[in-house]
């Protein structure tokens, strides 16, 4: 190691005294071979693998070492800061390569995600406005933008950015696993597109493909939106392969309550162990976490109604879960008749509950938020 310092060390001064133009470009193109690999460890880190944090910064410094001037080694380097948290270290680095090259566009909207992350919008805007007049393709433009526009409300502006730089040929796998879920879940719930939210929910998995809850989420819409149970459960499966955690048991509950539904409606003589499978995964407050994973209150009312159809049929529902369901759709009559039949708690033959208060009630109650 020692040795190969050394050489290095003797290349560089070689090549600010002796070299020629040509073997000095040579000891710089080996400096960006170092600043790309670094920029591919950095952009594939998920979570706490702090080795390959030290990797990229071990690149990167001998990437600077072969030649101090560069600015992406410097831009790099600012982001591995950002990562491990340091934002100290990550303005240092900004501000290096600011000096070097001051209309370097880049640098800008890297400057843009940091201010962001130190709380001042104002400047982390001036930043990504300074490198949008400069002029460049980088497609984290509009996703440090979006992050800004989210934080002042402003969602559906920042919905807008997320999407065209999604979209951009140049958009990292980073870029797609960030922005992919929440462009997913806007137009499932908000826009009721299912064929984009598909799209998107595709593209989630496409780019976590050992990451549970990805598989999780998809085979939970499949259930949700699009009644495919074959699909909903190969992704599920998928995600139970991958971890075991209660969340995702709870999830492959609620789509087997969602394929007992279709099939109790329909008499399917299957009906019954598909219950069974249910039972075994969502062992508490089955309603609630039927609302909570298909976001489409339609989707909700039917479930709901399909239960309290169960219920008299001796399927061991908690009745009063079923009126509190039935009191948050506002249908008053059947909580009316359901406590003739059940003992149903005063409260819910009374109180007036729209459909957030019931989930609200539960968050409180249960934590299931």
């Amino acid at each position: 190691m020692k040795h190969t310092a050394k050489k290095l060390l003797l290349s560089t001064l070689l090549c600010t005294t002796l070299l020629s133009n040509t073997a000095c470009s040579a000891i710089k193109n080996n400096s960006a071979e170092k600043v790309e690999q670094a920029s591919d460890l950095l952009d594939n880190w998920v979570g706490n693998n702090n080795e390959v944090l030290l990797q990229a910064r071990s690149l990167l410094e001998i990437a600077l070492f072969l030649d101090n001037k560069s600015v992406p080694a410097r831009i790099e380097m600012a982001r591995y800061y950002i990562m491990r948290g340091d934002l100290k270290s990550a303005e240092k680095s900004l501000t290096e390569a600011k000096k070097l090259q001051p209309n370097n566009a880049n640098v800008y909207v890297l400057f843009g995600h940091l201010y962001f992350l130190q709380k001042d919008n104002e400047k982390a805007l001036q930043a990504l406005e300074k490198a949008e007049k400069i002029g460049t393709d980088n497609p984290w433009l509009y996703m440090n933008k979006a992050d800004v526009l989210n934080e002042q409300g402003k969602r559906e502006e920042a919905l807008s950015l997320q999407e065209k730089a999604i979209n951009n040929s140049l958009a990292t796998v980073k870029l797609k696993r960030n922005a992919s879920l929440e462009l997913a879940t806007y137009y499932q719930i908000e826009k009721n597109n299912i064929a984009k939210a598909e799209k998107y929910y595709n593209l989630h998995v496409n780019t976590n493909p050992n990451y549970a809850k990805a598989y999780a989420n998809r085979a939970v819409f499949y259930a949700c939106e699009k009644h495919d149970f074959t699909k909903a459960n190969n992704d599920i499966n998928k995600a139970l392969s991958l971890t075991k955690n209660a969340d995702i048991k709870r999830r492959k509950g609620v789509i087997h309550w969602l394929e007992w539904q279709s099939q109790y409606t329909t008499a399917d003589p299957k009906a019954e162990e598909t219950y069974k499978i249910a039972k075994q995964y969502l062992f508490d407050n089955i309603i609630v976490f039927v609302a909570n994973s298909c976001f489409s209150n339609q989707s909700w009312r039917n479930f709901g109604n399909s239960a309290g159809q169960a219920l008299d049929k001796g399927i061991d529902f908690n009745p009063n879960d079923i009126a509190r369901f039935y009191q948050s759709t506002q249908q008053y009559q059947k909580v009316k008749a359901l406590s003739q039949k059940y003992d149903i708690a005063d409260k819910y033959k009374t109180k007036t509950m729209k459909v957030e208060d019931y989930l609200a009630e539960q968050c409180d109650i249960y934590g299931y938020c």
